[in-house]
């Protein structure tokens, strides 16, 4: 994960990761054909919606490219024995024995700075998804951009998207766009629909094919 240190670790710890698996499962619910069962938590941090989805009986695994995170989530999935799979892997060439019902990234799109880097992330993960796979990420929306988050972005080399941007890329990749929603913290629970001054927006994608019930 790009995020690198201490400053990292504060604040993937911070995180309200209960609530979000909570709307993470209800996308599930309502997205997959099937009982998701199997999971991929890309760039997945210190590991704790990959350790939650776990004590909620799904199989995962979790990849990250830092090996300081990977560390700190095999540290916290021993203490919590679990049985999470986690490794050591770049985004963008995911390397992984078998296939996941959906694949879940957050805090991690803004870090794709080319569009050759987004389509390498995604034709990788569908690669590595089921027949109706979903996939669940978050991005910073470019026209929700404060100037300070403007500021911010290019301090650290982050990546603003438009929802179109993302539409297009997905499409590009075999993906089709189902819904997006309003990330911010209030409104994870309710998931309500963003509008144009939305930051953070949190999107569901299906790997396209035939959808079995």
């Amino acid at each position: 994960m790009p995020i690198k240190g201490a400053r990292a670790l504060i604040y993937y710890e911070t995180k309200d990761y209960e609530k979000e698996c909570d709307a993470i499962e209800r996308i599930f619910d309502n997205y997959y054909p099937k009982r998701a069962k199997n999971i991929l938590d890309i760039a997945c941090g210190t590991g704790l919606h990959s350790m939650i989805l776990a004590d909620r009986n799904y199989n995962i695994a979790g990849i990250d490219s830092s090996k300081i995170m990977i560390k700190k989530a095999i540290e916290y999935n021993k203490i919590r024995k679990n049985k999470v799979n986690f490794s050591v892997q770049d985004m963008r060439g995911i390397t992984l024995a078998g296939k996941f019902d959906c694949a879940i990234m957050f805090e991690a799109f803004c870090h794709l700075l080319t569009f050759p880097d987004v389509d390498l992330t995604l034709s990788s993960l569908k690669r590595h998804l089921n027949n109706a796979g979903l996939f669940i990420f978050d991005f910073w929306n470019a026209s929700g951009a404060t100037k300070l988050a403007c500021a911010f972005g290019k301090a650290h080399k982050l990546r603003y998207y438009t929802k179109a941007e993302i539409r297009q890329s997905l499409v590009r990749n075999g993906f089709d766009l189902l819904v997006v929603y309003d990330w911010k913290d209030k409104n994870k629970t309710k998931l309500e629909s963003p509008n144009n001054t939305t930051f953070q927006i949190l999107a569901v994608a299906r790997l396209r094919g035939s959808v079995q019930n």
